[in-house]
């Protein structure tokens, strides 16, 4: 990682105030966050960001694709 380069992190729930208070919680830690409101759509997310990403937060249980089958795909 190039010094001064922000972390990258995925966070992927279906309710909207966790996504958005983990998200406020991440950027105040210094990462800049991708969202997701469930594991198909992270994956998109993924696919189109161009770099790494470095962290993935994600719930378990989430309508269309759950967070364990999420991990397992995204590793």
């Amino acid at each position: 990682m190039v010094p001064g380069t922000a972390l990258v992190a995925l966070v992927c729930d279906d309710e909207d105030a966790v996504r958005s208070s983990t998200r406020r919680i991440l950027e105040r830690s210094g990462f800049t966050v991708l969202v997701a409101r469930h594991g198909a759509d992270a994956l998109a997310v993924a696919e189109s960001h161009p770099g790494p990403i470095h962290v993935l937060v994600t719930d378990v249980v989430m309508p269309v694709m759950g967070g364990r089958e999420l991990a397992e795909r995204f590793a």
